[in-house]
């Protein structure tokens, strides 16, 4: 399982991703902002899927916080679910590093 770093490098902010936590050897790119870091994540998990893919976008209609509770609301509904697949959940970071070295 990919885990988020993020990090403190030459000055700057930067987010990757690593497969193992105690080495932190990264398995991508840095990435200068949290959703540069996040779309290159949801691409790579989208690569890896070997069965048929039957959607059409990367992007989770369910993450647009606006348009869903303006649904709910039109529906007498409430959204409690947050999406089947891995690549619907809400990215977070798992390692900060940065933290440590900006104190």
């Amino acid at each position: 399982m990919l885990k988020l770093v993020k990090d403190y490098i030459n000055e700057r902010t930067v987010f990757y991703w690593v497969e193992d936590a105690e080495t932190l050897d990264p398995v991508s790119e840095y990435f200068r902002t949290f959703v540069q870091a996040e779309e290159w994540w949801k691409e790579h998990m989208f690569t890896q899927f070997s069965g048929h893919e039957r959607r059409q976008t990367l992007s989770d209609r369910r993450q647009n916080i606006e348009k869903r509770d303006q649904v709910d609301k039109e529906n007498n509904l409430s959204s409690m679910n947050s999406g089947r697949r891995i690549t619907d959940l809400q990215v977070k970071v798992d390692i900060d590093l940065h933290q440590t070295k900006t104190g």
